[in-house]
């Protein structure tokens, strides 16, 4: 009988062609449109609302709160701006205009740059001490804005006092004081609109050796509600906290001197 070879071929011979693993080819990349990427963020907004056109307008000299507005069709009319943070009118106040004037006959306009590039001008400096005086603190500091200020002074604080800072935040704060908090990376805790109660709560679960800052406003420009800044300064003292208050919208309308509702 004669012997059979037979031939054993290895699994990866035999194996079905049509099972092996094809290579894909990746489709190429395409350049990322970044103004496509823009115009539909647009969209999502103007869909949800959240869009806004500012009004065109001038204000007219010696007639607060009137102005000039420049409709969508290119035609003036007149119209009363009752939107504004100059609660008296002194944007339009003779003798704040006069020196303003003055001021710029003097000196011209413009810093020309930074205080770290030109220097302090000397009429900021002034006015850096007449708010040291009306508030008897020791320093002033003028910034740009209200905004800038809250959200750079709450960003930088924790860098000074700690990376273990604790904010203690109103829930009905402004949107660059929360900015502040947020972008300092320190931790915060929100409390209810002025409810001591709460604050006090959330103060006594807090390690006693932090670092704490009660963050909140003396007059709410979205609801006009005052907070009952006595009861949470005794809170701070009482938990060893730092407070800071924003009285933009108090100063110059209470107090005795119009130094706001801290006074």
């Amino acid at each position: 009988m004669k012997e059979t070879t037979q031939t054993h071929k290895s699994t990866e011979e035999i194996k079905c062609p049509y099972l092996r693993e094809k290579e894909v080819s990746k489709p190429e990349a395409k350049p990322f449109d970044y103004f496509k990427a823009c115009k539909e963020k647009v969209k999502v907004l103007k869909d949800e609302g959240r869009y806004w056109t500012f009004i065109d307008i001038l204000r007219k000299k010696n007639e607060f709160p009137k102005a000039i507005r420049r409709n969508d069709k290119g035609i003036l009319e007149e119209i009363t701006v009752w939107c504004s943070n100059d609660y008296l009118g002194m944007g339009q106040h003779p003798e704040v205009v006069k020196a303003m004037h003055w001021a710029i006959d003097e000196t011209g306009t413009g810093a020309g740059g930074t205080r770290n590039i030109g220097g302090n001008t000397r009429y900021i400096v002034d006015l850096e001490s007449e708010l040291a005086k009306l508030h008897q603190k020791e320093r002033g500091l003028v910034g740009s804005s209200c905004y800038v200020v809250n959200e750079f002074t709450l960003q930088t604080l924790p860098s000074v006092l700690g990376n273990d800072t604790v904010y203690f935040s109103d829930s009905a704060n402004h949107a660059s004081l929360i900015h502040g908090m947020k972008n300092s990376k320190a931790e915060w805790k929100v409390w209810r609109h002025n409810d001591v109660h709460h604050l006090e709560q959330l103060l006594s679960e807090t390690e006693a050796g932090r670092p704490k800052i009660i963050v909140f406003e003396s007059v709410y420009s979205m609801s006009g509600s005052v907070s009952p800044i006595e009861k949470v300064i005794k809170l701070a003292k009482k938990y060893n906290a730092l407070t800071l208050l924003d009285e933009v919208h108090a100063v110059a309308l209470y107090g005795p001197t119009g130094a706001g509702v801290a006074e």
